[in-house]
């Protein structure tokens, strides 16, 4: 949440940005590199990349540096174990490749939905801290304060078009008027967890 981000912001001064702008994470094949210490099948263990590689990898697709910003791991660390949103699925194609399906959008993803929150936190962290290295911790205190009001003015526009809980004999359900689809899942859920992620 905003205290994690707040502690992220008062480590060490980053210097310099690496990032690797629209790279996507995209899952392993089962026995992949993705199950590395998971019991893959057919490979053997020194072939396989320990999982702290993996979340280095991993990070780099976040816009982290694995050196510059070692402070940060925790970070990629939850983004890795991040929870899917309500309204998004997990499936696997015939290839083995894991993708995500957004039930309202009824479009497909290689990328956890997720990551895209979790790229911009890392932005934000490493934005701050070049912006302005030697800001107290007030300063950067409000500089999160503003991103939290940007998000939430985000999660309204988001929520706009929604409305319920509707009665039906299966439960409540919520519409979307403009994408004409409902839901089971309240919509704020997801906006919630965003906020709390932040």
């Amino acid at each position: 949440g905003a205290a994690a981000v707040a502690a992220a912001l008062m480590s060490a001064a980053g210097e310099g940005l690496a990032s690797a702008p629209g790279q996507v994470r995209m899952a392993a094949p089962p026995g992949g590199a993705g199950d590395a210490g998971k019991g893959g099948s057919g490979s053997c263990p020194e072939e396989q990349p320990s999982q702290e590689e993996d979340i280095r990898e991993y990070g780099q697709t976040l816009g982290m540096d694995a050196f510059r910003d070692e402070d940060l791991l925790w970070v990629v660390q939850e983004a890795f174990n991040a929870p899917l949103p309500a309204s998004w699925t997990e499936h696997t194609d015939a290839e083995g490749r894991i993708y995500f399906f957004h039930e309202v959008s009824n479009e497909s993803a290689w990328e956890h939905p997720m990551d895209s929150v979790y790229r911009e936190l890392i932005g934000l962290i490493k934005r701050a801290r070049e912006d302005t290295p030697e800001a107290s911790e007030e300063e950067r205190a409000l500089y999160i304060h503003k991103h939290l009001r940007e998000v939430h003015q985000r999660a309204l526009r988001g929520l706009e078009h929604w409305s319920g809980p509707y009665a039906s004999p299966e439960g409540e359900y919520y519409y979307h008027k403009v994408l004409k689809v409902s839901l089971w899942e309240c919509p704020v859920n997801t906006w919630e967890q965003e906020l709390a992620i932040r």
